[in-house]
């Protein structure tokens, strides 16, 4: 990396920003929006090679030096190279002979994931066309896509052939400066992506998207009374119907309150006591601020493990003001910081306490801020958060049984942050 740092300071130093030259710089004159930055130099082979393509076009080629093995340090990693901003990988590994693979993703929580993916996140002005060979996995018929687009709000996308052999397709990029290869059912192995481009800047208008735009939530009911083992219980909306501004219950779930002492004492209330499903679990804790009675702290596992058997959940709690907290308007307790629960969702049946996977509910305990933007969130009710990807992204729970749109939390692979949705009343 030392070299390839020399070598690019070393040609900015010189001037040489020609398209034609052997190391395209690319530059943003128009648009303050984007990050802009130079690509390393082609005479490391490590990264790529690069040439003159029809006179006006280059060219350079991802292999499978390009993306190092030491960036894969669990299965569905994600992560970057060619520095922190040019190329991403997301729910990603390698095995052999490749660039990466792309892992097919289901969940046994029935909320749907976003899609693996590569992408970059510097524009690579007026690509023309894109070369990719690779081949799939046939689990599903349901084809990987690649997207093209001006910006990384992507306007178009094509289909890519399934293949259980190595195969090649060219696309074209219909003059855009940002691409991303995706696939949700079905595992997709990239060997080699050929970049074809003029490097001729044009303007880059970005409008920022948010996770409540066009999108709706309501107030979840809190329970007032003291709390009862297996007594306390109230009816939530699990599917509502709109009527202009506000809303109308269709099917709601009743949920009781049980205490883990007196589960303890009588297992037999043990499964009617478990809430494992996402939507189960933020409503329980909404209503009654206070986790459901399988979830135990990591170290009181063991014993909570005879009882509840393969329903036992982890639970943990910070008050950080970092990492994933600043993508969201926690409202902050007496001490100035945020109260957070972080409840482990099973995507699989593999979890276990030494074996969590990256399932998560995160409930901000004080709710959320007006003064950041949370308008008409009903003061102090908590509000919960789903992740299946580890705090990269985020989907905030509505309610009513349905999750925001993914916005980024870690990571940068939605483009869209959090804003606020609109409130419905009951009708």
């Amino acid at each position: 990396m030392k070299k390839i740092k020399l070598f690019t300071l070393l040609i900015l130093i010189l001037g040489i920003t020609s398209c034609n030259s052997s190391l395209p710089i690319i530059t943003s004159q128009s648009s303050s929006n984007v990050e802009v930055g130079s690509f390393p130099s082609s005479e490391d082979s490590s990264f790529f090679s690069e040439e003159s393509f029809e006179g006006e076009l280059l060219s350079f080629t991802l292999d499978k030096n390009s993306c190092p093995d030491s960036l894969f340090s669990y299965q569905d990693n994600y992560g970057d190279f060619y520095s922190s901003t040019r190329f991403e990988f997301y729910r990603a590994n390698k095995i052999g002979e490749e660039l990466l693979r792309l892992s097919s993703y289901s969940s046994i929580t029935g909320v749907d994931g976003l899609p693996s993916a590569f992408y970059n996140v510097l524009p690579i002005y007026d690509i023309r066309k894109v070369s990719l060979t690779y081949s799939t996995s046939i689990e599903t018929n349901k084809n990987p896509i690649i997207r093209f687009g001006k910006t990384r709000y992507y306007d178009s996308q094509e289909e890519i052939v399934l293949s259980t052999s190595k195969n090649t397709m060219e696309f074209d990029a219909k003059n855009a400066n940002f691409f991303s290869i995706e696939t949700i059912s079905n595992s997709l192995s990239i060997k080699e992506i050929t970049i074809y481009y003029t490097n001729t800047n044009n303007d880059i208008t970005i409008n920022p998207r948010g996770s409540g735009d066009d999108e709706y939530r309501i107030n979840t009911s809190s329970f007032q009374e003291k709390l009862e083992h297996n007594e306390s219980n109230i009816l939530l909306p699990t599917k509502i119907s709109l009527i202009g501004d506000s809303y109308e219950t269709i099917e709601e779930k009743e949920y009781t309150y049980y205490d883990y002492q007196e589960v303890r004492n009588n297992p037999s209330l043990a499964l009617n006591a478990s809430l494992i499903d996402p939507v189960d679990v933020a409503n329980y804790f909404i209503t009654f601020k206070t986790w459901p009675a399988n979830y135990v702290y990591k170290n009181n596992y063991s014993e909570a493990y005879k009882i509840f058997k393969d329903q036992t959940r982890c639970i943990s709690n910070y008050s950080r003001t970092d990492g994933y907290a600043r993508s969201v308007p926690y409202q902050a307790g007496s001490n100035g910081k945020p109260l957070y629960y972080e409840c482990d969702i099973a995507l699989d049946d593999s979890y276990s306490n030494r074996n969590r996977g990256v399932g998560r509910l995160v409930v901000w305990y004080y709710g959320f801020s007006k003064d950041k933007g949370a308008l008409d969130y009903q003061e102090e009710l908590p509000v919960v958060l789903y992740t299946d990807d580890h705090y990269f992204s985020f989907r905030e729970y509505l309610g009513d049984g349905r999750f925001s749109k993914n916005f980024d939390a870690e990571g940068n692979r939605t483009k869209i942050n959090w804003s606020c949705p609109k409130t419905l009343l009951k009708h």
